[in-house]
């Protein structure tokens, strides 16, 4: 198992805004970064929530492109 890490609030704040790209400048790897620093938080709880909160943009996203198509 992968050691656990503790962060901050502003940390996981930060790590959220890069992991959701909130600003649009985000780079695709920087936003990795920031999903696979939270994966190993210990904060499990506010974790579950800003993962969940990028699937689910995710598949908005996707939802929206797929049905601008026709």
């Amino acid at each position: 198992m992968a050691p656990s890490v503790s962060l901050t609030q502003d940390t996981l704040e930060a790590l959220e805004a890069s992991l959701l790209n909130t600003s649009g400048l985000v780079p695709l790897h920087d936003r990795f970064r920031a999903l696979f620093t939270l994966k190993v938080a210990q904060e499990q709880e506010k974790v579950i929530e800003i993962i969940g909160k990028g699937v689910l943009l995710h598949f908005l996203m996707q939802s929206i492109s797929s049905s601008s198509m026709f």
